[in-house]
């Protein structure tokens, strides 16, 4: 692709600017004084374009994604939900927002079950928005969630434990030690950061079919098909929720919780144990959502006390 060498600088500055922005603020979550939601917004979107064009890349089925992608008739806008990016709080947002005005409880629909045509509409008419985190916490968070310390802890084992261990843990003598674990009075597996991330790494086949926690958010919301109004970050998600809840003129009925919390402390010590070889080949399985989003591999090998030579 022939690029105006003007336009190219430009963009190469623009994003050379967010990336440090973005990780700015996840060394300091609280300092936002400086932040400016439109001149960010407007950055991140030429970005997002100017990486879709040069990449070409578009899913084949849109369905897949617009079964992400939840639908609000009422106030008019849709919204691509990301989980370990803060979805659970939207959700709750949403939530509030149509029990302030009829008191009973609001159902979530998906833009997957409209009409060819009803889809169409929406996605010309609607304000679309989505959000995004640094790819290599969102793993983390993914991992400590679904396998250390949430409520689907035990699903998540039973679903994906025995092909994570039998595949990945040495066992003694040729046992099957995922089936002895299951079948245990009490069984844990207790997967390891390690474990989970060379699931990714050998076990994947296509990290876009993977669950919904950790794919890839090009593919998730298909960002270079569905051409989103508003692209948020985890890293600025209080002064860009806002800005997105005044866009809609709903931001009287509705208020988005203060701060997020930083996991940048704890995803060191387990990305050590990685090593920066084998951190900076998981971050590729997402390398196209690091050039989409502003944000760099380099710049999250620093963050993790990695600096290559």
């Amino acid at each position: 692709m022939v690029v105006h060498s003007k336009k190219f600088s430009q963009i190469i500055h623009q994003k050379t600017q967010l990336v440090s922005e973005h990780y700015k603020y996840m060394h300091s979550p609280t300092k936002l004084e400086s932040y400016d939601v439109i001149k960010t917004q407007k950055a991140r979107q030429q970005i997002l374009d100017f990486t879709c064009d040069d990449n070409k890349w578009n899913s084949s089925n849109h369905y897949e994604q617009y079964r992400n992608i939840f639908v609000d008739d009422q106030y008019k806008f849709m919204y691509c939900a990301v989980r370990k990016v803060s979805s659970i709080t939207w959700s709750s947002i949403v939530r509030q927002l149509h029990n302030n005005k009829s008191g009973q409880r609001f159902f979530k629909r998906l833009l997957s079950t409209y009409k060819p045509l009803e889809i169409k509409h929406r996605l010309s008419s609607y304000v679309k928005f989505m959000f995004v985190r640094e790819p290599m916490e969102r793993i983390f968070s993914a991992w400590y969630d679904k396998f250390v310390n949430g409520f689907q802890k035990d699903e998540y084992e039973h679903l994906l434990g025995p092909r994570i261990v039998g595949k990945i843990r040495p066992c003694p003598h040729h046992r099957n030690c995922a089936k002895e674990i299951l079948s245990s009075r009490h069984p844990n597996m207790n997967i390891t950061f390690t474990e989970f991330s060379r699931y990714l790494l050998e076990i994947v086949t296509d990290i876009e079919k993977e669950d919904m926690h950790w794919n890839p958010y090009y593919y998730h919301c298909d960002p270079c098909f569905i051409k989103y109004d508003f692209i948020g970050h985890y890293e600025t998600i209080k002064p860009d929720a806002d800005e997105i809840l005044r866009k809609l003129r709903i931001d009287h009925l509705v208020k988005f919780p203060e701060g997020n919390s930083s996991s940048v402390p704890l995803m060191r010590q387990h990305y050590a144990e990685l090593g920066p070889d084998v951190t900076e080949t998981l971050a590729h399985l997402y390398s196209l959502d690091y050039q989409m989003f502003g944000y760099s591999i380099n710049q999250t090998l620093q963050l993790l006390g990695m600096s290559k030579p």
